[in-house]
């Protein structure tokens, strides 16, 4: 498939999520199963943008993830800080830059720990084991769409997965892709018109933040929302600071590790509770403070090696 594979492939298993003794061990949960849990997705997360100003603010967050971070370490019952308040509170600080090639694995959002079932990106602080709930970026589909569209001297209409999308769209079978059915012939041709229009803006500009993007010129899928809804690659921190993607992001990212682009943002969705209490120990601050500083620490050694 090209480069993104030689990249993903030297950066190796030190990227493999670390198995985590002591918390508990998560499996993903796909089909049925996920839909019933991201059920209320879109009323927790209203609620939580809304709520977001109040328990993100600057004399209560602190307080609330010091003290979650201290009940995960002793395995006691926490109910832990929200995406929303963290961002509310440390603003940019989340956003990290990190070369493509290091992003071998995605953390798999809907999960069970064989007791209840959750959405890992409802929550910026975890204890668990995430090890069982990740996957291989290289072999998602979205990784193999986008290798379609970055073979040298091949076009993406030869392609397997091109015609395989076209025989899903004939059989009454979509494949979905940001909320959008790809439920005809022209929809499939406007989903990789779309990304090879991104590929060659990447190849010219290479990696810009989701933000800092002109409008899309009008088409087929914009219409439907496929565009608006992807949002910055989310990252997720395991407990040796090994660095996942979480939502978010899936085509620039796959675009990014193809094209062997040296840097790309991140913003950070969830961190582990070893990880951040190794850091805050190492830094000898408490861990809303230590938290920004051991981004930019971990920024800095994947850019170096």
């Amino acid at each position: 498939m090209g480069n993104g594979d030689e990249t993903q492939e030297r950066a190796g298993a030190a990227s493999w999520p670390t198995a985590h003794e002591g918390g508990p061990r998560y499996r993903p949960l796909l089909g049925p199963e996920q839909l019933r849990v991201a059920r209320w997705r879109r009323l927790g997360d209203a609620w939580a943008r809304l709520a977001a100003p109040l328990r993100g603010h600057a004399l209560l967050f602190p307080r609330r993830l010091d003290a979650a971070l201290a009940a995960l370490r002793r395995g006691a019952s926490a109910v832990p800080p929200r995406l929303e308040e963290a961002e509310h509170y440390f603003g940019a600080g989340l956003l990290v830059w990190v070369p493509p090639r290091r992003l071998c694995w995605q953390l798999l959002d809907v999960v069970t720990d064989g007791r209840r079932s959750f959405r890992l990106a409802h929550r910026f602080l975890d204890a668990g084991d995430w090890s069982g709930a990740a996957e291989p970026l290289a072999s998602s589909v979205v990784h193999l769409e986008m290798a379609a569209l970055c073979q040298p001297g091949t076009a993406y209409r030869n392609s397997g997965v091109y015609r395989y999308m076209l025989e899903r769209a004939a059989a009454g079978q979509p494949e979905r892709r940001n909320g959008v059915a790809l439920a005809t012939p022209a929809l499939v041709e406007a989903y990789f018109t779309h990304y090879a229009a991104l590929r060659d803006g990447m190849r010219r500009e290479g990696y810009r933040p989701r933000h800092a993007l002109p409008p899309a010129p009008a088409h087929a899928l914009r219409g439907v929302g496929a565009e608006r809804r992807e949002g910055e690659a989310g990252l997720a921190i395991g407990p040796r600071g090994e660095v996942l993607r979480l939502l978010g992001g899936r085509h620039r990212t796959a675009l990014a590790q193809l094209l062997d682009l040296p840097a790309m943002p991140g913003r950070v969705r969830l961190v582990h509770a070893a990880w951040l209490a190794a850091e805050a120990e190492r830094l000898g601050l408490p861990p809303h403070r230590a938290l920004p500083e051991a981004l930019a620490a971990l920024q800095a050694r994947l850019r170096e090696g």
